[in-house]
């Protein structure tokens, strides 16, 4: 696997009719604030906000990055006026799954 260029990130995210700019959050370290480790990003169908896609770089993975792009998200739900956040995700993605109900998500 290749990593993304901003080609990829053009076509995958900010051509989408969805996209805003403040509504996604992205994670990078703190001794290299240009490289991109994690971002999660909302969108709003109808009047409902989802997690649309959230991602953390594989070597980064199991140190909460997740959790906190996820509270980010949240908190800006919560200060917009809404109390529920829905997300999709593949059943067949059982970490993100794991990940989703461990952080208080169910699967309806």
């Amino acid at each position: 696997m290749r990593p993304w260029s901003e080609a990829d990130f053009a076509r995958e995210m900010t051509s989408k009719p969805w996209w805003r700019d403040e509504r996604t959050w992205m994670a990078t370290p703190d001794d290299a604030p240009t490289e991109l480790i994690g971002a999660v990003t909302l969108a709003m169908r109808k009047d409902t906000p989802i997690v649309h896609w959230l991602m953390v770089d594989p070597e980064w993975r199991r140190r909460g990055i997740a959790q906190q792009l996820l509270t980010h998200l949240e908190r800006a739900v919560w200060e917009h006026g809404d109390r529920e956040v829905r997300l999709e995700t593949h059943k067949n993605w059982q970490f993100a799954v794991e990940l989703y109900t461990k952080l208080g998500y169910r699967i309806s």
